[in-house]
């Protein structure tokens, strides 16, 4: 009799609804975590070169004819400076301090 009762239980436990929601969880989380891992890798190997696009295009579509600046114009040059720089000073030479008596029994 215990036996049927088994058989029974296992039969009624494969078909039950309680585990494909489990399934299905497990395969909608790794779903939706390695898409969002390939989705973040594209856009991080993707997404600089189309900004940097997406930038020229606008800086190039308004000034046509641009100029460059000379960094002359901006920082004017500076002569050589030589200067002698401590890097390391050692500290000062101090006495040595005697070593103490032994205390007498």
């Amino acid at each position: 009799m215990s036996v049927r009762k088994v058989a029974i239980r296992r039969r009624a436990g494969a078909s039950s609804e309680e585990e494909s929601p489990k399934r299905d969880r497990v395969w909608l989380f790794w779903l939706l975590t390695f898409s969002a891992g390939v989705i973040a890798a594209i856009a991080v190997l993707a997404g600089p070169g189309l900004w940097a696009d997406l930038e020229t295009s606008i800086a190039t579509q308004g000034n046509s004819a641009t100029q460059s600046i000379k960094a002359r114009a901006l920082f004017p040059p500076i002569g050589v400076v030589h200067k002698v720089v401590t890097v390391y000073d050692p500290p000062p030479t101090a006495r040595p301090i005697p070593p103490a008596e032994p205390p007498d029994d």
